[in-house]
Formats: C-alpha cells, structure tokens, sequence
C-alpha cells in the first residue's frame, strides 16, 4: 500500500464537474417526428344548418291580407296604346239583311253621330268615346295636323263609321284625295259614289260637276214640295 493518490483523484472530479476547454455549445432543435403508418382521418359530423327568413310583424301581416277583401281602387287606368277599332266602339254590330253591316245603338243615336275614338281624361279618372254629330249645321268638318298625324286615318274612320250607321241609300260619298292614295282601298266601298286622286285631272273634273248637279237638283226639289232645311228633307 502506498500514499493515497489525492492529486489524481482530484483532478478526475474537476474534470467531471465543470467544462472542459475544448468542449464545444451546439444549438438544440426539435423537429416533428413522423410514423411510417398513415393516421386515419377522422371525418367531422356537423348537424345540418337550417336557413330561417328573417321577416318582421308588417311583412308577415301584409302576407296573410293579401288576396282578402276588395281591390284599392285604381287612381290611373292603362294607357291607350293600341288605338281602338270600329267593332270596339261599335259592339252591337249585327249584318241586318235590309241595312247590311249596322250598329243599331249608334244608328239611333241621332242623324250621322258617330264615334272615331276613346278620349282620356285623367282629372276624372275615366274614359269616353270621341263622338262627332254631323246632323244639321255641325255638317262640316275640318281635320287640322301636321305631316303623319292622323288626318286621313281620321278622315278614313268617319267614312266607315257613317256607313256602319247608314245604307248607301241614305248617305254616298264623292273623295278627291289629293295625299298619297290612303283613299284606294275604299274605291269599291258601296258608300263611296266617286273617288279621284291627283293625277286624275279629269276624274276630279268630273266628280265636282256631279256634285253641283247633285246640289241644283236638290234646291229645285226643295222649291218644288216646300222644303225648307236638309233636316225635314231627311
């Protein structure tokens, strides 16, 4: 046995205690670790979402009144965009076999009144017919209106709206259409006794001398039997 190696011993401990001068400080990570087996993934059950509409008391109230009760009354009535025709102005149209195709309502309404149309009027909320009476001293008329406005649709419409009330016996017409022709299509009308357009000099000539004659005969036939006005000659 010999003297206890204390130097050694100590210098052993030293070295296991504190850091030694070559040791080196390394930074420590961690990372994920991954399986090699896949984990199954799990599927989330949710409870379905019921969509409420949300509405308040005026709109549920106004629902369950609609439909119930009479209609507000109608401050504005459709506008007239298709302009109305004869047999709409005319409904009781019947084919007579003495008259032919006549409107018994307007035929009774007076010596040559006729409607040409509807008039509006807002302030009144209503509607009624555009009527002309031709009886009498209200005999003439004059249509007044520019280029494309209507004169002789209008001029059209009171030749076929007479002869609905009237026989070719009771009133004929004599048509100088000096525009574009709109008159043709009436030419066979047994109410038209003469039409002449324009360019036909002599047939215009022709038509205001059977005209005067018309007219000189009937003075003479009202001298003759004491005639004093077309309304008793009529």
């Amino acid at each position: 046995s010999g003297p206890p190696k204390t130097s050694r011993s100590r210098r052993s401990v030293d070295a296991g205690d504190g850091i030694a001068g070559n040791a080196e400080i390394e930074l420590f990570t961690a990372v994920a670790q991954h399986t090699d087996a896949a984990t199954p993934a799990v599927a989330e059950t949710s409870e379905p979402v019921v969509e409420v509409e949300e509405r308040s008391t005026f709109q549920i109230a106004v629902e369950r009144m609609s439909g119930r009760g009479p209609a507000a009354h109608q401050v504005w009535l459709p506008p007239l965009e298709v302009p109305a025709t004869l047999d709409q102005l005319m409904p009781d149209l019947v084919a007579d076999p003495q008259l032919g195709l006549v409107s018994p309502g307007w035929r009774a309404a007076g010596s040559l009144v006729v409607p040409l149309g509807i008039v509006d009027v807002p302030l009144e909320q209503r509607r009624e017919n555009l009527v002309v009476a031709l009886g009498g001293a209200a005999g003439h008329v004059a249509i007044v209106g520019g280029p494309l406005s209507g004169k002789s649709t209008v001029a059209r419409t009171l030749l076929t709206a007479v002869a609905l009330t009237r026989t070719p016996l009771e009133v004929q017409f004599y048509v100088l259409d000096f525009g574009g022709g709109t008159f043709t299509g009436l030419q066979r009308h047994p109410h038209v006794a003469g039409l002449a357009t324009r360019t036909e000099e002599e047939a215009v000539r022709r038509t205001v001398a059977e005209i005067e004659q018309i007219i000189d005969a009937r003075e003479q036939f009202f001298r003759q039997h004491a005639i004093d006005s077309i309304d008793t000659y009529r």
